[in-house]
């Protein structure tokens, strides 16, 4: 009885512990992008302690990695600051959510931005977002 109790609680605890969430259909309708025309919409949204990062893709089966990258105010670029490893994924959507979980002070203006590394090695980067900064 207690080595079922052990298992059940390593189990519950390593899907808590998971940053990344291949969701179904279903959990893609409860985020509503602004826009769904383009190859990738990002979204940021900052959670208590972290960044939600929302990605939609249609072609997220023709990526190798998507790099996501940030840049604070006083920042010289863009660093990743997050990379999943698509071609390892068993994609059952064209959704996923992730997390930043060491993120820039929430004072501090900062922009995240979706880098894609296709199978046949050609990179793309997109447009930046805009992350709300949070009064004192």
């Amino acid at each position: 009885m207690k080595k079922i109790i052990y298992i059940t609680l390593a189990v519950a605890l390593s899907m808590g512990l998971s940053t990344n969430i291949y969701a179904t259909t279903s959990l893609s309708e409860k985020h509503e992008f602004k826009s769904s025309d383009r190859e990738v919409n990002f979204e940021v949204e900052r959670k208590s302690g972290e960044i939600a990062l929302y990605i939609q893709s249609a072609f997220l089966n023709t990526y190798d990695q998507i790099i996501i990258e940030r840049m604070g105010e006083a920042s010289g670029g863009y660093a990743a600051c997050k990379v999943i490893d698509v071609s390892k994924m068993k994609l059952t959507s064209d959704y996923i959510v992730s997390a930043d979980k060491f993120p820039l002070p929430a004072q501090t203006e900062s922009s995240y931005r979706v880098k894609t590394i296709a199978k046949d090695g050609t990179t793309k980067t997109f447009p930046p977002v805009q992350l709300a900064v949070r009064e004192k």
